[in-house]
């Protein structure tokens, strides 16, 4: 992640540089077959290799209304709603990050990730995300 963000707040990835933000972003490609037990779906999540292939994918901010679509459950949530369950602070709200993948939110650093770019049991396909802050 650059350390300038667009004018929307927003900082585009450039998959073959690192990502540095307040913590850091380890990124992994690995040729294991994948195992959940490889993720958290916090702190270390993996999305389908499909996240790197033209994709505008940027680091921002939360803003009011926004909503995404958690691993393991059915329809979207607003990620207010979110950081209500996680009892966060409205300090701790605006420092979280979210990775945002052609305008739809993919993960909530630290927090959530969503159902997007999902990896099958056993695939090698696919790109292993560390937030190590």
């Amino acid at each position: 992640v650059t350390e300038q963000a667009d004018e929307q707040g927003k900082m585009p990835i450039d998959w073959s540089q690192p990502l540095l933000m307040r913590g850091e972003l380890k990124i992994v490609t690995d040729n294991r077959p994948f195992d959940r037990s490889m993720v958290d779906g916090r702190k270390k999540v993996a999305f389908s290799n499909e996240i790197l292939r033209g994709r505008n994918v940027v680091m921002r901010h939360w803003r009011q209304g926004d909503r995404f679509h958690p691993f393991g459950m059915r329809g979207s949530k607003l990620l207010s709603d979110l950081f209500v369950d996680l009892k966060l602070t409205s300090e701790q709200k605006k420092a979280v990050w979210l990775m945002e993948a052609d305008g739809d939110i993919v993960w909530v650093l630290g927090y959530r990730a969503a159902q997007a770019y999902v990896v099958a049991p056993g695939s090698t396909d696919y790109v292993l995300l560390t937030y190590l802050c």
